[in-house]
């Protein structure tokens, strides 16, 4: 049996559990963070490199980069707001003509779009 190349490519042929389909030859997540004060702040770059239709090869699927970002601030001692903003530029995630998924593209990707959130720790000290 010939040897399956499977690095960049996209689709269930290389894959035996229908969940992992994406195998990108590159990935990565970059953040940087700084903190001001009682303030912290983070500014992440995710990319996911380009992949090919695993079958034949017919299709391609370009890099996907998303930017995210996130706050918080220790209000006081008991009290920490946090904020978060992922794929801040509302990227869609791509829809391939072949081996979509019922999401039309590849689970791997940002298929909600940009996502906010919001939350507020309490410690109370005894």
């Amino acid at each position: 049996m010939p040897t399956v190349d499977c690095k960049g490519t996209y689709g269930s042929a290389c894959s035996g559990d229908f969940a992992s389909v994406l195998q990108a030859d590159y990935k990565h997540r970059a953040t940087i963070d700084w903190n001001v004060d009682s303030m912290n702040f983070q500014l992440g770059w995710r990319r996911i490199g380009d992949v090919d239709y695993a079958s034949d090869r017919s299709t391609s699927i370009g890099a996907q980069n998303y930017i995210d970002f996130a706050a918080s601030w220790q209000a006081t001692d008991q009290v920490v707001l946090n904020f978060g903003i992922d794929n801040l530029f509302d990227k869609q995630a791509p829809t391939p003509e072949v081996g979509a998924n019922h999401f039309n593209t590849v689970s791997d990707y940002d298929v909600i779009g940009r996502t906010v959130g919001l939350a507020v720790r309490y410690s109370p000290s005894f």
